[in-house]
Order: structure tokens, then sequence, then C-alpha cells
């Protein structure tokens, strides 16, 4: 009787084991995804590219917690990331929110927030001067913004 109790708890142990481990597989995010994390600055808005020397909007992605955050120009945001692995490269940022400080001019935080809300996918592209750089694109494939990190010689 006592053997097959302790058969039946390995069972149990092993069947709870497989669960687990199935389901942190399903967890795991492509290189491709996991590549988003960091700091980056918006380099390009709606197809016009910003100057360094303006106070340039700054994106935080985790893409293992599935959140972005930053500094929009004026207020801080954040909010969720949402993953489409149908799709390479796929994804929504959503539940986005920000903080309501005035500011005098707001134009440009209003079209990133509203570029936010439209963003379906990314890929990365190439920029002189930068290591790396993302554009995010809309559904129907019209580049909304780009992102990048500087290029930091060694």
């Amino acid at each position: 009787m006592e053997a097959r109790t302790h058969i039946r708890r390995s069972l149990c142990l092993c069947i709870c084991i497989c669960l687990v481990a199935a389901g942190c597989g399903m967890q795991k995010l492509s290189a491709d995804y996991t590549g988003l994390d960091g700091e980056w600055s918006i380099v390009e808005l709606n197809g016009e590219a910003l100057t360094s020397g303006e106070i340039n909007p700054l994106l935080i992605f985790d893409a293992g917690a599935g959140r972005i955050s930053g500094d929009a120009g004026c207020n801080r945001i954040s909010g969720d990331i949402t993953f489409a692995r149908a799709e390479k490269n796929g994804l929504r940022f959503q539940k986005i929110i920000s903080t309501r400080k005035a500011c005098i001019d707001m134009r440009r935080e209003d079209q990133l927030l509203k570029a936010l809300g439209d963003v379906t996918g990314f890929e990365k592209v190439s920029r002189d001067g930068y290591a790396r750089a993302i554009a995010f694109h809309g559904s129907d494939g019209r580049r909304l913004f780009v992102v990048s990190q500087p290029f930091i010689p060694s």
C-alpha cells in the first residue's frame, strides 16, 4: 500500500514539474523582443527627425515584464507591452498612462502618445552614428517613430 502511495506522489510531482516547465516555456520571449530592453531616445517622430539640441523623449522597455515607461518630453509615461507572437516583431502598447503636467508646447508629446497607441510592430533599422535603431510602425506599415541608442566607442 505504501509503495503505491509513493508512486502516485512521484507521478503527481512529475506531472506538476512538466506543467510548470511547459508554462515557463510559453512565457519566454524571443530574442527579437528582448532586444528591445533598455533606454532608447526617440530620434524621429512621424517622419520628422528630432534634433539633438532638443529634449528628446525617452522610452524604457522591459520586455520580460511586458512594460514600457519613459519621458514623453514633458510628462512621465508608462504602460503595457502586448506581444503578438503569431506575427514576427508584432506588438502593441496598451494602457498608456501619463502624468498631467502642463507645458508650453505639448504638440510633440501628443503626437508621441497617439503614435504609441497606433503601433503594431517594429523592425531594426540602421542609422548613422547609432549602434542600434528600431523603427515602430502602424498597421498600414507607415513608420510612426524611430528610437536609437547612441554609439559609444570602446
